[in-house]
């Protein structure tokens, strides 16, 4: 059975993809962090499109300085 898609049928199948695209992105640098307050400490108020780092998910003394250099230069 084949079946062709009208056109708005394929705009919108375009765009859930798209959307899921960007989704997976957006969410990258904090893909395996499953704890909420985590994500805030490590992403802020603006997580997405964060790139992914060990200090993410250690917490050692290295990785509390690079996090106070990443959110001095945030501001």
């Amino acid at each position: 059975m084949s079946h062709e898609a009208k056109p708005e049928e394929r705009s919108r199948i375009i765009n859930a993809l798209v959307g899921g695209w960007v989704a997976d992105a957006a969410s990258l640098g904090l893909h395996w962090l499953y704890d909420s307050q985590r994500i805030h400490e490590v992403g802020g108020l603006s997580p997405e499109f964060m790139a992914p780092t060990t200090c993410n998910y250690q917490r050692s003394q290295n990785c509390h300085h690079w996090l106070r250099a990443m959110a001095v230069k945030a501001i």
